[in-house]
């Protein structure tokens, strides 16, 4: 007979119990997970605690955040009082509870595939452990220390890339925040992708006068990086690593591509609860719905399902998704979201309504709209519409060009340059850097004046501006140069070639994605509110 398995974990080992979830069921297995089995509207404790108790065993994802959570230690202490099979999968190795340390355990620390073999051994022939689970120790699989390992050469390959900041900012401290857990992955592989085409730039700008051996050392940086900054991203993005990192160091899981043969659902009503910043999301979704006959109401306690439009600005519902059924639509990356709403699964926006009409068809079918739309509940991720990705791209390459240029240029020409021109070139450099760095928080982040379409034309143009003045003002330095090997004045041009060949790209792709672009900037207060539904009490 199959048997059912109930895993219990830490959010922060979601990558992993999901991957986990996946081998198991593909080898027809009954799994029970919480975002995976909860049924909407019934209460959920009770329906977790039937879960523990139809289940045959009990696997118990064994971490630091597990072992420190009241809710996973209320899963185990259900089971311990139903007497019933635990088997621990040790993900970590830390002091266990006494209740504990007799259970059956699987070491996953190593390697994945060689613990599920185990698991699966296991599960079918319990066996009599001879040693206690191991409590202390660190070990890692393979792909985490081969990901360790190259990072170690990239960090030190970034070093002659000092001038931009952004790339030693992430990449330096890499191999520390591998092991930790912690990197951010959507930042750290954009470094990485930056890293040889500004160590190509960096001949541009050493003394001519240097020595070979500089020459030479910089040439094999930037041969090595073509080879590893490529190896490293592929190791970052391989399963081993997805499976390790907490979820801010994972690449989300989109859902299965999936056309479903309907053309005229069962009309459903639904509302929305969104922030009033997100009103222009809730429009176009509603806007979609209503195209298929689905009727939007204001009262959340008259509609047969809601919508709660997850973002910074709404983190929490009051719907009850133990009483009604209620779809958690994420449109943002967030931390800190409520915990019911990280109990069921979540239909992915963050890039963008792109399969409103797929969801539009399914939406009197939980059980087939989740396995079409449905992710993992992780909200860590930095995850981007693909304009917006692309303008925080475009914005970090700009600023990082147009303000190293103006550092490099002091350095190389202090003799040239004027007391003047020093002061004037030091006000502008701290402008620029700040510039960049709220700016790109305010997109990342849909926070603060600049997280406006508006402000964040201006600030482009003004970015731009600066970096014209640059060119003009090193123009006369540079031109005076006698000698016509000299190429240290050709960092003038960083700034400014950037923003042109940059708006080349953005131009025409933030045309294409209009509605994605002004859709994500909030709606501001004085503009027309959304109209809030009516919630439970």
């Amino acid at each position: 007979m199959t048997p059912s398995l109930f895993i219990s974990y830490s959010r922060q080992e979601a990558p992993f119990a999901d991957s986990l979830l996946d081998e198991l069921e593909d080898r027809g297995l009954k799994v029970w997970l919480d975002y995976h089995s909860l049924i909407p509207a019934r209460p959920w404790q009770d329906e977790i605690n039937r879960g523990i108790a139809e289940a045959d065993a009990v696997l118990l994802i064994i971490s630091k955040r597990s072992m420190a959570s009241g809710n996973v230690g209320g899963e185990w202490g259900e089971a311990v009082r139903l007497n019933k099979r635990i088997i621990l999968i040790i993900f970590e190795a830390v002091k266990l509870p006494p209740e504990l340390e007799q259970c059956e355990w699987v070491d996953f620390r190593k390697s994945f595939e060689r613990g599920l073999e185990e698991l699966l051994a296991q599960l079918k022939s319990p066996v009599e452990e001879e040693h206690h689970p191991p409590q202390k120790g660190f070990k890692a699989p393979r792909a985490v220390w081969a990901a360790f390992v190259v990072s170690l050469l990239v960090s030190a390959l970034a070093l002659p890339a000092f001038w931009t900041l952004y790339i030693p900012y992430f990449l330096l401290p890499l191999p520390y925040r591998i092991l930790k857990r912690d990197f951010n992955f959507f930042h750290v592989q954009s470094a990485l992708f930056m890293l040889p085409f500004v160590l190509l730039l960096t001949f541009g700008i050493i003394d001519p006068n240097s020595s070979d051996t500089v020459a030479g050392l910089l040439f094999v940086c930037l041969a090595l990086s073509v080879l590893f900054a490529p190896w490293l991203i592929f190791l970052l993005r391989s399963r081993g690593l997805q499976r390790w990192g907490k979820p801010v160091a994972s690449r989300p899981e989109f859902a299965n591509l999936y056309d479903p043969n309907v053309e005229h659902p069962r009309p459903v009503s639904f509302a929305i609860d969104a922030a009033p910043e997100d009103k222009r999301y809730a429009d176009d979704i509603a806007k979609r719905l209503t195209k298929y006959q689905h009727t939007q109401v204001a009262d959340s306690r008259d509609a047969e399902i809601t919508f709660v439009l997850v973002s910074r600005y709404k983190k929490e519902t009051a719907c009850n998704p133990e009483e009604r059924i209620v779809y958690p639509v994420i449109i943002q990356s967030a931390k800190d979201i409520e915990r019911k709403l990280q109990r069921i699964q979540w239909i992915d926006f963050r890039r963008g309504l792109r399969r409103l009409d797929e969801m539009a068809k399914l939406l009197p079918e939980p059980a087939s709209l989740f396995k079409t739309l449905g992710i993992t509940p992780m909200g860590d991720q930095t995850v981007l519409p693909r304009v917006i990705q692309a303008l925080v791209n475009y914005l970090i390459i700009c600023g990082v060009f147009t303000a190293s240029g103006w550092a490099i240029l002091l350095l190389q020409l202090w003799s040239e340059l004027s007391r003047g021109q020093i002061i004037f070139i030091a006000i502008q450099l701290g402008f620029i850097l700040c510039a960049m760095l709220f700016t790109a928080g305010a997109l990342i982040g849909r926070a603060g004046r600049l997280a406006s379409l508006r402000n964040f034309i201006l600030i482009i143009l003004l970015l731009s501006l600066l970096a014209f003045f640059q060119f003009l003002t090193f123009g006369d330095v540079v031109g005076k140069l006698n000698n016509e090997n000299d190429t240290r004045g050709i960092a003038a041009v960083f700034g400014i070639l950037s923003y042109l060949v940059g708006l080349t790209i953005i131009a025409p792709l933030s045309i294409w994605y209009w509605k994605d672009l002004k859709r994500w900037f909030p709606q501001r207060n004085g503009q027309k509110n959304l109209r809030q539904p009516s919630l439970e009490k």
